[in-house]
């Protein structure tokens, strides 16, 4: 997850952003949340309907959902993981699986 969050913050941006922090200074509230609870990455997404954090492990995202939630009891926060690419290998299937077992273990 370090290496993604790490690439995004070099090569991708949302234009959207500033924009849509002008006209709902909620967002930065938000996305500071976010930061404050050590994300490797915290940004908004799209025109600005959610704002996320990608942390180095589901544990430090459930943490940090239940540190915000408390601060925030008004906010809809939910820890998740991203979905595993499904196995080029037939020998990975089975590591795959167990990875979908996991995210599915979430919700």
């Amino acid at each position: 997850v370090a290496d993604l969050a790490d690439w995004l913050v070099k090569q991708t941006r949302n234009d959207l952003q500033a924009a849509a922090q002008n006209l709902c200074p909620g967002i930065i509230d938000c996305i500071s949340a976010l930061a404050r609870t050590d994300a490797l990455l915290a940004r908004m997404s799209g025109s600005g309907a959610s704002c996320f954090g990608l942390y180095e492990s589901i544990e430090a995202a459930q943490l940090a959902a239940s540190t915000i939630a408390q601060a925030q009891p008004e906010w809809f926060v939910k820890a998740t993981a991203i979905l595993p690419s499904p196995p080029q290998r037939d020998e990975d299937y089975e590591t795959w699986v167990e990875s979908m077992d996991l995210v599915r273990s979430l919700h």
